[in-house]
């Protein structure tokens, strides 16, 4: 995840890309659906859904260790080492899946429950300028690009699916 991309946005550039990734995604996750067997994925844009679709996801992504970004402090890199083997990334097109479950993820919860919309993260926020799930009750907003590039990071399958059922679960109770 680049925040500084976010970060360096004019707002116009920001809402432009709010739009952008929209449509496209609405439009690529679609061709996603019709490809997939609906057996897998159930009802789509149900929560009970999410971890289908993760799923599917998730059999096509690369992942990768990387070096720690520079600067890092020494007892991050040797924790992330020792808990996750070391810093992970997507690859290319892995990252393009992941806008494919964020999107996924979001639009779920704003077609299923009323009062959540699409917005752009607010200023002195971590996701400041990204696409977000806005009107959850804790005021907090939900960061679908980090957290599906995060989960689609996992590696272990045991973890994978308690990780995205639990977000799930705590998701719906924050609504």
């Amino acid at each position: 995840m680049d925040y500084n991309f976010f970060e360096t946005l004019s707002s116009v550039e920001a809402e432009r890309h709010l739009t952008q990734f929209l449509d496209v995604e609405h439009r690529e996750v679609r061709l996603m659906l019709e490809q997939l067997d609906g057996a897998e994925i159930g009802v789509a844009y149900s929560p009970e859904s999410i971890l289908h679709f993760f799923e599917s996801v998730r059999e096509h992504v690369t992942v990768h260790i990387v070096e720690p970004p520079e600067g890092t402090p020494a007892w991050l890199v040797e924790a992330t080492k020792q808990d996750h083997g070391g810093f992970r990334a997507l690859d290319e097109e892995s990252q393009i899946l992941a806008l494919r479950a964020a999107f996924y993820l979001g639009q779920t919860l704003v077609s299923t429950y009323p009062g959540l919309s699409w917005a752009l993260g607010r200023p002195g926020r971590a996701e400041f300028q990204q696409p977000v799930v806005t009107g959850l009750r804790s005021d907090l907003d939900l960061a679908p690009l980090a957290i599906a590039e995060n989960m689609l990071k996992q590696r272990d399958d045991d973890a994978f699916r308690t990780r995205v059922t639990t977000a799930v679960k705590v998701w719906r109770e924050s609504v």
